[in-house]
């Protein structure tokens, strides 16, 4: 009635899951802090609450050490220097200077400053420090400062923290074309150096966000050791019957260190499993405590049950499945469009919002060549799917953004919305159509549920805008029938506009509009306070 009382009423609401998160990856394309604080903002208001924060990689350390200035002096800096003494080599289109993309890190203070602004938000950090793999950065930092010492004659500080056995000839090559990114996990400065950086981080969190659990990686692990005469010995020692399983060494000394830290470690599933056999988690920690992110539901791979399979085994599972929550995927199968597809042709909003984290067998549809999963796709041991037992295990789920291909703040938003308001939306509301067992049925009420929550968007559009966030705008569907243009959008309320002048000047589509003539038509979308557009889509003329 114009007034600004309320009627008193009982709001009744809580999320379905203790942890809703986003794990963003600063290390193959950096970001300044003031964007960090833009994208905690955005996570509070959509009431996501964890920030996994992907601080080292090959391509990068992010996160200044005390006592070890050479992780950023080097590790965290790229240019023109094929030896990497002064940085790490240009990679994924940084460029040769030392200005230019690709390099940065946060101080000590930065850091502290981020855990304040989460915490004031609400929010949880938990930094990650990848390992074994992925850390080329960290040795070619490691190794500089070896020489160093060593050319100070003092021995016992070059060793202190080197990574390398410099007499290890293994060969291998990783998924992402690195022949050297591996730590020796069989030498003990290895692991002085492990307790370092993580009784660093710990202090920094104290009295700001103190530090609860510690993310080590482990994806993307390999048997890359095998002429190490470090881990020859320690096979001997430890009683390790091969490489293989040398991984289960070094999970289980690091979860010793973290756990004298009274921290709780935090991996991703690859390190678990020795030839396919998930590792017993009190063999790993006695405290029967350990998070997983599973990543991994490929089908094509054997790993469709694999989220049921850990929280079964006794560990904290977060759902961060590829097929669905990798947004660094492309929005739609276009080659126009930025992004990966290998473990979806393309993941847009609305198959986030279609996700099932209650049953992750109704998320499987078609394979990469569109191929329809049958039951034995999904579930090897034919078509008998494992059934999920300590349903309390499953503790979240989580969006990854791995930043290969975003260097700038735009590509970087672009990627991450609208999808994030997506995987908000199902980390906290069980919807209708998780309940239903009829395929059809539940994809008739996903349709439903969509049409309702892509119209609630408009008005998050809105507010993006305001705050800055520059999310992707889907370019329009258009077609002319008899000269009549036909347009849709992705998400209704959008305007679309369209040119006859190959782009010079723009007007917007109005209902049943008819065009006369023989041009090329172009359409585009248009953001919601109209200062940006999708990418251009045309019609050829005649």
């Amino acid at each position: 009635n114009g007034s600004n009382h309320l009627p008193v009423f009982t709001i009744r609401d809580q999320p379905r899951f203790p942890y809703r998160g986003l794990h963003l990856d600063v290390s193959r394309n950096f970001q300044p802090k003031k964007e960090i604080y833009k994208l905690l903002e955005v996570l509070s208001m959509y009431k996501l609450n964890t920030l996994h924060f992907h601080l080292t990689d090959d391509e990068g350390w992010r996160l200044e050490i005390p006592g070890i200035p050479e992780l950023t002096a080097v590790g965290s800096t790229r240019c023109h220097d094929p030896q990497e003494e002064e940085c790490v080599v240009p990679q994924l289109g940084s460029g040769a200077s030392k200005t230019a993309y690709g390099s940065g890190y946060y101080t000590i203070n930065d850091y502290k400053d981020i855990l304040r602004y989460a915490n004031d938000r609400h929010i949880r950090v938990i930094p990650e420090i990848s390992l074994p793999i992925h850390t080329h950065a960290a040795k070619r930092a490691m190794e500089v400062r070896y020489r160093k010492y060593m050319n100070y004659g003092n021995k016992s500080a070059a060793h202190q923290f080197l990574l390398t056995d410099f007499e290890d000839k293994t060969e291998y090559l990783t998924m992402q074309m690195f022949k050297d990114n591996a730590i020796n996990i069989c030498m003990n400065s290895t692991y002085e150096f492990i307790r370092h950086v993580v009784r660093s981080i710990k202090d920094m969190h104290v009295d700001i966000q103190p530090l609860r659990t510690l993310h080590i990686g482990g994806d993307g692990m390999a048997d890359v050791w095998s002429n190490s005469s470090d881990c020859q010995t320690q096979k001997i020692v430890n009683g390790v019957n091969d490489t293989h399983h040398l991984r289960q060494y070094f999970v289980s000394k690091v979860s010793k260190i973290l756990d004298d830290e009274g921290l709780r470690m935090a991996v991703f599933e690859d390190v678990l499993s020795n030839e396919n056999t998930l590792l017993n988690v009190t063999e790993i920690s006695p405290k029967r405590d350990v998070m997983v992110l599973n990543w991994n539901n490929i089908c094509e791979w054997g790993n469709g049950e694999s989220a049921y399979k850990l929280a079964n085994a006794g560990y904290n599972v977060v759902i961060g499945h590829a097929t669905h929550l990798y947004l660094d995927h492309t929005h739609e199968p276009d080659p126009k469009e930025r992004g990966a597809s290998w473990a979806s042709r393309y993941i847009d909003t609305r198959k986030i919002f279609g996700f099932v984290p209650s049953n992750i067998y109704y998320n499987p549809d078609q394979d990469s060549n569109n191929k329809p999963f049958t039951q034995i796709d999904i579930c090897p041991s034919n078509g008998i799917c494992t059934t999920l037992k300590r349903p309390e295990n499953i503790i979240g789920m989580q969006a990854q953004v791995w930043t290969e291909a975003m260097r700038t703040v735009e590509e970087l938003h672009e990627m991450i919305f609208p999808r994030l308001l997506g995987v908000a939306e199902r980390a906290w509301h069980e919807a209708l159509l998780e309940r239903t067992e009829d395929k059809v049925e539940r994809i008739r009420k996903t349709n439903e549920e969509w049409t309702s929550f892509s119209a609630a968007l408009t008005k998050e559009f809105m507010r993006l805008d305001k705050m800055g966030v520059m999310y992707r705008l889907p370019p329009p569907g258009a077609r002319l029938i008899n000269g009549a243009v036909r347009v849709n959008t992705a998400f209704p309320g959008m305007h679309v506009e369209f040119s006859l002048d190959n782009e010079q000047t723009w007007s917007v589509v109005t209902t049943d509009m008819i065009i006369v003539g023989k041009e090329d038509v172009h359409f585009r979308t248009r953001s919601a306070d109209g200062s940006r557009f999708s990418r251009v889509v045309t019609i050829k003329g005649n």
